[in-house]
């Protein structure tokens, strides 16, 4: 009921009652952040920087946690949330599904500092890194994370998901006519066909 008619009054509470209750279960944090994160989807609700007091459960022990958070403040377009969402992003300790939810709220903030960042880590980092951040350039910029997944497709994708990233593209409008696109006259590794079929 709070993900179709909830207003800015129900979701100031939730948010409180997020980050005001030290010991509320992980996954009741988990089932509050995903109705925000569907909430801020919608666009419907205005919430302003209140959704910002959540940036401490980006640090959270619990990984499901951190990456509820990650995508509630990527739903919601806090701006004010990149640069902790990129120290996740580079943080190569973090679990990758907490890596992965800052990795797509960096891309879907759209500000050309965090573009910038999915850019050069799609571009130079590890394996895994560069799997993760090419999954972020796919919800700011389909055409140029396409050609990104077409080269890291073509090679051994180590400890990388790869069904991760091309389920990404498969999401998005047009994400799977860019993504075949850039993969014409490809040769996908074998591991990666391995993962994906």
């Amino acid at each position: 009921l709070l993900i179709l008619e909830g207003n800015t009054k129900h979701m100031r509470m939730l948010v409180s009652a997020l980050t005001k209750r030290s010991t509320m279960a992980p996954r009741v944090k988990v089932a509050l952040l995903d109705v925000l994160e569907q909430v801020g989807r919608r666009n419907t609700v205005p919430l302003g920087k209140k959704i910002l007091s959540l940036r401490k459960f980006l640090s959270d022990k619990n990984d499901r946690v951190a990456a509820g958070t990650a995508r509630a403040l990527g739903a919601w377009k806090a701006k004010d949330a990149g640069r902790p969402l990129v120290s996740i992003l580079r943080d190569g300790r973090r679990a990758v599904e907490v890596r992965r939810a800052a990795a797509i709220a960096l891309g879907g903030l759209r500000r050309p500092e965090y573009v910038k960042v999915l850019k050069q880590l799609a571009s130079n980092g590890d394996t895994e890194s560069r799997y993760i951040a090419t999954g972020g350039l796919a919800v700011a910029n389909l055409e140029e994370a396409a050609g990104h997944a077409a080269l890291l497709l073509q090679k051994d994708p180590g400890k990388a998901n790869p069904t991760a990233l091309v389920t990404i593209f498969l999401q998005r409008n047009r994400g799977a006519n860019y993504l075949q696109k850039a993969l014409a006259g490809v040769s996908l590794h074998p591991a990666v066909v391995r993962h994906v079929a």
